[in-house]
């Protein structure tokens, strides 16, 4: 999950109310973006060394949003742990996942 203080805009673009959840169901979650909102940045796909050993894939496509504004836990909170290879890891990345079935 990244940050930003700022948000994009995009005239005419559609709201958004997304709901999901971890494969066991022990977390819930739901993100929320209002009209003419976007992500924090156009979905991308990233090379970077972290992403790519964390997903054992040659890249990854995330998904930016604001996690204090868009992104909100409905369940589970309990259940999410963090891990932060070291405080060298590019910009300081944190993994998040289940603890009980490892969904990232």
């Amino acid at each position: 999950i990244f940050f930003r203080d700022t948000i994009m805009s995009s005239p005419g673009a559609a709201a958004v109310n997304v709901k999901g959840h971890c494969y066991c169901g022990a977390i819930e979650y739901q993100v929320t973006l209002e009209e003419g909102e976007q992500p924090l940045f156009p979905p991308c796909y990233c090379h970077c060394d972290s992403c790519r050993r964390s997903h054992a894939a040659p890249l990854y496509h995330p998904v930016c949003v604001d996690a204090g504004r868009h992104f909100t836990i409905t369940k589970g909170e309990e259940h999410v742990k963090k891990f932060k290879k070291s405080e060298t890891t590019p910009s300081g990345i944190t993994r998040c996942f289940c603890d009980l079935c490892g969904t990232r």
